[in-house]
C-alpha cells in the first residue's frame, strides 16, 4: 500500500525559481553570444554557469521530492527517495508516535526545499524522510534509529501499519539502503578518475577562460613558434590562440571517452589515459601564459 507525502507550499515555490533560473540563463546566454570576447564574455559565462548549476541541484531536489513516496507491505515499510529503497522490517518498528516530542529537526536551508530531510547514516541515531518539521511529522522508532516520515494519510498509514504488524512478517528482512543501479558503477564509486577527468577539464576551462580574457589586449599578429634561442620565428593572427585550447580539450574528452571503455579491462591503462590529459592541460596553461609574456 502507498502513500504520498504531505506536499510542501517549499516545492511549488522551488518550481517558480526553477523557472526563473532557465529564463535567466537564457537571456545570459543571448547576452553572451552578442559580447565581444574579453572579461564581459568571462563574467557572463560565470554567471550562466552559476545559474545552471543552481537550476541543476534545483531540479534534482524536485526531481527527488517528487519521487518521495512510503509503501508498507507485509514485511517492511519502504521509503523511496531519490532513487533510493530504505528498507524497515515491520519487526524492527517498536513504537508509532504521531507529532513527537524532544525530537532535534533543524531545517537545512542550503537544502532548499528538501531541508527537513536528513538522509539514514549507518552512524546516526534518527534520520528525517519528512516534508514537515519533526514536531508535525510521524516518528517510526526502531532499536537503532528514529526515522521521520509525514504521509498527507497520518491515520490511514498507521492503521495500515498496526494491521500489517498483527498479520506477522511473512519473511525475515534485514534494515537495508538498496540504491539503484546507476550509483554502483564504478564511474561513482571509484573517486580517481572523477578527480583526475574533473581536474583535466578545470584546467581546460582555465585555460580558455584566460586566452579569452587576453584576447582584446593581444595584437593583430601573434607568435606561434620560437625558435631555440627563444625568438618568434612564426607568426600568425591572433585568433590562433584558441587552436591551443581546442587541442588540448579535445585530447582530454577523447582520453577520458578511452579510458573510460578500458577501465574494467585494463584500469592503469585508463589511469595513465587521463592522468597525460590532466598533464597535457596543465602544460597547455603554462604554454598559454609563455606566449602572454612574448605579447607584453
Amino acid at each position: 500500500m502507498a502513500f504520498r507525502p504531505h506536499i510542501p507550499r517549499d516545492r511549488l515555490i522551488a518550481w517558480i525559481v526553477a523557472a526563473l533560473l532557465l529564463l535567466i540563463s537564457l537571456i545570459l546566454l543571448i547576452q553572451l553570444l552578442r559580447t565581444p570576447l574579453g572579461p564581459s564574455s568571462i563574467a557572463l559565462s560565470l554567471t550562466l554557469l552559476l545559474a545552471l548549476g543552481l537550476l541543476a541541484t534545483l531540479l534534482y531536489r524536485l526531481w527527488a521530492l517528487h519521487g518521495l513516496d512510503y509503501w508498507i507491505d507485509r514485511d517492511a515499510v519502504r521509503i523511496l527517495w531519490a532513487g533510493n529503497k530504505i528498507i524497515i522490517p515491520l519487526g524492527d518498528i517498536q513504537q508509532v508516535e504521531s507529532k513527537p516530542t524532544g525530537l532535534d529537526s533543524n531545517a537545512r536551508w542550503w537544502a532548499w526545499p528538501t531541508r527537513w530531510v536528513e538522509l539514514l547514516r549507518p552512524e546516526s541515531d534518527q534520520a528525517s524522510y519528512a516534508t514537515l518539521p519533526a514536531a508535525e511529522s510521524l516518528a517510526l522508532k526502531t532499536p537503532c534509529t528514529t526515522l521521520l516520515i509525514s504521509p498527507e494519510d497520518t491515520d490511514g498509514f498507521v492503521a495500515a501499519l498496526h494491521e500489517r504488524q498483527t498479520l506477522g512478517p511473512a519473511r525475515k528482512l534485514e534494515p537495508t539502503i538498496a540504491e539503484p543501479s546507476f550509483r554502483q558503477h564504478w564511474l561513482v564509486q571509484d573517486h580517481l578518475p572523477l578527480f583526475l577527468m574533473g581536474a583535466g577539464l578545470f584546467f581546460g576551462i582555465a585555460l580558455l577562460g584566460l586566452l579569452v580574457w587576453r584576447y582584446p589586449t593581444m595584437p593583430q599578429q601573434i607568435p606561434l613558434h620560437f625558435n631555440a634561442e627563444g625568438v618568434p620565428d612564426l607568426l600568425g593572427p591572433r585568433r590562433s590562440i584558441f587552436l591551443l585550447s581546442a587541442i588540448t580539450l579535445l585530447i582530454g574528452f577523447f582520453n577520458a571517452a578511452v579510458g573510460i571503455a578500458l577501465y574494467e579491462r585494463h584500469k592503469l591503462a585508463a589511469y595513465m589515459l587521463w592522468g597525460s590529459a590532466l598533464l597535457l592541460q596543465i602544460a597547455g596553461f603554462v604554454i598559454a601564459n609563455r606566449l602572454m609574456l612574448a605579447f607584453f
